[in-house]
């Protein structure tokens, strides 16, 4: 599950030129809320009940990452989490925080 590792990022960076929105899709918010009680989740999080974001956005499956430079573009995108991606994750950030899209190396495909 990636949500305790966002949030280890989002403490570490949160507020200086970065900050993590989550969208839950689920169609039981009591759960999505639990979830987020329980990590502590100090960033926002959405329920999209009806899935219009994932509909919106192409979504693919679940957990969908997106990471965006600050002039709105998608710089890295990462389908599904596994044990270990923390680290990619955190690298991204503090890439994009130190210089955008062309201190990344450009986008990344799922």
């Amino acid at each position: 599950m990636e949500f305790p590792h966002l949030q280890e990022i989002y403490a570490e960076h949160g507020g200086a030129d970065f900050t993590i929105l989550a969208v839950e899709v689920s169609n039981r918010p009591e759960m999505a809320k639990e979830m987020v009680d329980e990590i502590g989740a100090e960033f926002p999080v959405l329920v999209d009940e009806d899935e219009a974001a994932g509909e919106s956005y192409g979504l693919r499956g679940y957990p969908t990452t997106w990471m965006i430079d600050r002039e709105g573009r998608i710089v890295f995108q990462h389908l599904g989490f596994s044990p270990g991606d923390q680290a990619m994750l955190r690298a991204e950030v503090e890439l994009l925080l130190e210089g955008g899209r062309e201190a990344a190396g450009g986008t990344a495909a799922l």
